[in-house]
Formats: structure tokens, sequence, C-alpha cells
């Protein structure tokens, strides 16, 4: 049985399917994933799968790119699998991460050793805690400079993904915009926001936790701890549906593209 569910994460659109745990029907997802993300308009394909107690995730960009984090995609698995209070664990082609929810939160939890950083020496910071984001630091989310970085990410110049931060040291805010690579500018970004958290809190250690707001009005909240980052914010299931075999997907697919 294969199922599925369109999910809004904090305006971050997933499509979340399930399947078994055979590659060959994860690589015929991924193989669709243009196509099933244009007819679901989501801006990110998500195939989880069981393995063992835990779960395996595979993510896919609307260009059909493969993505090996989605930091929204496993807050929108903690929807459909974790009752207030339960965790549960995902394996990426990377690294693993907690996921769970709290009474209407939904969160994912990165360790902090698997996030690599990159100091620039130019006042910008590469930070990969799964995907690579490139943080810039701006007085203002609509910085003239932004425009033609966003359009390096866009064209497929630059292989990270773009993440503007505006600190408002009196709200205690970090006001995020993000340009992810195979999908543009997406309503939030999980793993952006801990990004930039952790960009901030390189120069800001007093800070153990923020709100995090975007452009489109999202918003998340980050915390971290000694071994520990946790993203966490709402999530809406908006559709679901379920068939017998995983060939009704791809001729759903094959209808749409």
């Amino acid at each position: 049985m294969t199922h599925g569910y369109s999910i809004d994460a904090a305006g971050n659109r997933v499509l979340l399917l399930f399947c078994a745990n055979d590659i060959a029907l994860v690589r015929a997802a991924g193989a669709q994933a243009e196509a099933l993300c244009n007819w679901s308009g989501a801006d990110i394909l998500a195939v989880v799968s069981p393995h063992g107690e835990d779960w395996r995730a595979h993510f896919w960009n609307p260009d059909g790119t493969e993505e090996s984090l989605c930091g929204n995609a496993l807050r929108a698995a903690a929807k459909v699998l974790c009752a207030p209070g339960e965790r549960s664990k995902a394996i990426t082609s990377r690294h693993a991460y907690v996921f769970g929810s709290t009474s209407d939160q939904y969160y994912f939890e990165a360790a902090r050793s698997d996030v690599d950083v990159l100091d620039r020496g130019d006042g910008q910071l590469d930070v990969d805690p799964g995907t690579p984001h490139r943080i810039v630091f701006c007085d203002s989310l609509d910085d003239e400079r932004i425009a033609g970085m966003a359009r390096f990410v866009t064209e497929g110049h630059d292989p990270r993904n773009l993440t503007v931060a505006a600190w408002s040291e009196e709200r205690r805010e970090l006001q995020l915009r993000t340009i992810e690579r195979g999908a543009g500018e997406t309503g939030s970004c999980a793993s952006g926001a801990l990004s930039a958290f952790v960009a901030l809190t390189r120069h800001r250690p007093d800070i153990d936790a923020l709100n995090v707001s975007f452009r489109s009005g999202e918003r998340l909240f980050v915390s971290g701890g000694r071994e520990t980052i946790v993203v966490s914010g709402g999530a809406t299931i908006l559709d679901s549906f379920a068939g017998p075999c995983w060939s009704d997907i791809h001729e759903l697919a094959s209808t749409v593209a």
C-alpha cells in the first residue's frame, strides 16, 4: 500500500509519500518528482520508508534534483507519525535526525556535531546541517544585493541555498528569506532557520533560543543546547490519498507530466 499527504509545514508545501523499504520503489518516486510536485503544488517531495524501528527519508526538489535534507518535511512526517510527546528518527543520505511532536508543534532535531560551518572570511558563513546554506546578514531582507545572489542559486551556478538574515535585537528575532536550489524562494525553510541560528550564535553565544520569521509571514522557533539544535513550528494536513500499489502514483505522475 502506498499512501501520502499534502502538508503545509509553516508555508513550505510538502508532498509526503510512504512506501515499503524498497530502493527501487523509492527511486521510482524520485524519477516522478517534478511531475508530482507540479501536480500537488509542493515545494518538496519526501518519500519515507520503514527502517527497523526508525524511518529512512529521501527528498527531491520540484525540478527533480535530489536533496539531502528537508527539515520541514521531517516536521511534516512528525505531524503524521508522532502523537504528542512521541519522537522518532529519520535516516537520510548523510545523517540521522530526530523528529517529534509536542501538543501543537512539530519539530526536527539535528546533532551539533553533524553541522559543518565554514567561515568564508568575507562576513559570510557556509553552514551545512545536511544541505548547504550560504548565510548572509543584512540590515534589510530587501537589500539590493540579494537579487543577484538569488539568481546564482536559481540558475544553478551556486550549489548552496541562500539564506538572508536580518537580526532584530529589540524583538530577539531573526527575519529570514531562503532561496532554495531546485525550488526558488519558499514560504519557510527549517534547515535555513537552523543554519542562520548557528551563524548568529557563533558571535552571540548568549542566545540559546529565538523566533524566526519569514517574509511570507510564516514563523518557526529555534533552540540550541550543547549537543543538539531543534527547529519547531506548526503543520497542517491539506489532503491525503491512498493507493493499492506504487503504479498508481506512477500513472498519476504520468498524466500530469
